[in-house]
């Protein structure tokens, strides 16, 4: 689907998600304990009873998964209050960073881990797919109200840089009756390390779009 978005001439590109947790086997984030419980000391309330013992687990990744994570999260810790989950939302590459470096118990990413990803983690890796979601193309014309098409191969050469304005002739053919543009296309990269551009890399390839 495309939507109009805005004032400016550009085009950001998105396709199809599934987020993966990933979790470190023995990772050095290991889940924390607090209280007494975690020494073998149980703490007890007013009735004389054991307390539960407190965990801790901390992650970090896509951007894409976090209001789920927020919400399940939030929900489970109602369940079980003696167990919390602190997950930070900063792009799958920066979470699969942290969890190869052992400050975090888990890590979430758009796109699978590698093998060499895998390997680079010391205690090796566990990969868990949590949710599918769908990614869009964001388009931003100015004076164009109807909805755009392009097709995969349209997109592809825009991304190559082989089509370079919103009036080229294969965008037109696909679009009878919409006034184009003769203005330049600029398309938009993400400059960090993302899943969501993993993806759509992916999507490129797969339809074997040249």
């Amino acid at each position: 689907m495309l939507r109009k978005f805005g004032k400016f001439s550009a085009v950001t590109a998105l396709a199809a998600v599934l987020t993966v947790t990933a979790i470190g086997c023995g990772n050095a984030g290991n889940p924390s304990a607090s209280g007494n419980a975690a020494s073998g000391q149980a703490n007890t309330n007013s009735g004389g009873s054991a307390s539960k013992k407190e965990i801790t687990l901390t992650g970090a990744g896509s951007t894409f998964v976090n209001p789920l994570f927020s919400k399940m999260f939030s929900e489970y810790n109602k369940l079980h209050p003696e167990i919390k989950v602190n997950f930070q939302s900063i792009g799958s590459g920066a979470g699969i960073q942290q969890l190869t470096q052992g400050t975090v118990d888990f890590g979430a990413s758009d796109a699978f881990m590698d093998d060499n990803q895998i390997a680079a983690v010391k205690n090796g890796v566990v990969q868990i797919p949590v949710t599918v979601g769908a990614e869009a193309i964001i388009y931003n014309i100015d004076g164009v109200q109807k909805g755009l098409k392009l097709t995969q191969e349209t997109l592809s050469n825009i991304y190559l840089g082989k089509i370079t304005k919103w009036n080229d002739p294969k965008i037109v053919a696909d679009n009878a009756g919409v006034k184009l543009p003769d203005l330049a296309i600029t398309p938009i990269y993400r400059s960090d390390g993302s899943g969501t551009t993993a993806i759509f890399t992916d999507s490129m390839k797969e339809l074997r779009v040249k």
